[in-house]
């Protein structure tokens, strides 16, 4: 019962910024003393922070999307047209929010039978210039810093689609802490999808390997596959090839393939 209202807390602070203990207490029916505990174990987990008489969301270190989308264009656009290349025809692919996955459709709009499911407006604006795809966007409350949408009515959806490949984003690759980002929402989309399908595919270039967001919501060594744009260092080389996680990035041998 506390778990789930937890999470909710977490989302209605995000939505607000900022609320108060009178907030929360009426909002969630409870008193005021559960209210400052709920509070306590938020900042706890991180990402918020104690403001008077309530809590506030942190800020974030995360770069927005519109400045993002233009940094490492070059790998972005060589990972997306590699990842495309694992999708057959006739599949239902799950495209991340993030600035490399829009660069996955190009080579998906060459396929047949193609669906697009996404939360992410850019990617969702960049699929509607190719006629032939099959689009399912996924609505809720609009962040204007990652450009995508979440909420419940998100996780709900998701837990309706059967998905065959997802192609997942992080802010932050890390062999000990596996993928993080700095968006408590978005992470919990990101984990919904990654947990319910079959195939797990994590498009990054190598400026976000080795560094650790606030939140992680999956482990390194549960990945299916990973398309960047140089060679990993050594370190995650070693759990790639512990772990039979297909590797591709231009110029990769092929026994990583």
């Amino acid at each position: 019962m506390r778990i789930e209202r937890l999470k909710l807390l977490e989302q209605y602070v995000q939505e607000k910024g900022v609320a108060t203990i009178t907030d929360i207490s009426e909002h969630f029916n409870t008193s005021t003393n559960t209210a400052r505990r709920d509070i306590a174990a938020l900042i706890h987990q991180g990402g918020f922070k104690k403001v008077y008489g309530g809590i506030s969301v942190e800020e974030s270190t995360a770069t927005p999307y519109i400045q993002r989308k233009t940094e490492h264009l070059h790998e972005k656009q060589l990972i997306g047209k590699l990842a495309s290349t694992l999708v057959d025809d006739n599949t239902v692919v799950f495209l991340d929010s993030g600035s490399t996955t829009p660069h996955v459709l190009e080579g998906l709009s060459q396929k047949k039978n193609i669906t697009v499911i996404t939360y992410s407006l850019s990617v969702l604006c960049e699929a509607a210039k190719y006629p032939l795809l099959n689009i399912i966007g996924l609505g809720g409350l609009f962040n204007h810093s990652t450009q995508s949408f979440s909420g419940h009515t998100v996780l709900d959806e998701l837990s309706r689609l059967n998905i065959h490949i997802v192609f997942i984003s992080a802010t932050c690759v890390s062999v000990q802490h596996g993928l993080s980002n700095y968006s408590f929402q978005e992470a919990e989309i990101k984990q919904c999808v990654v947990n319910c399908c079959p195939r797990v595919i994590l498009l990054a270039d190598q400026s976000k390997f080795g560094l650790v967001g606030v939140r992680s919501f999956f482990p390194l060594k549960k990945l299916n596959g990973i398309v960047t744009d140089t060679c990993p260092s050594d370190e995650f080389l070693s759990v790639i090839r512990e772990n039979n996680i297909q590797l591709l990035y231009p110029g990769c041998p092929v026994e990583w393939q």
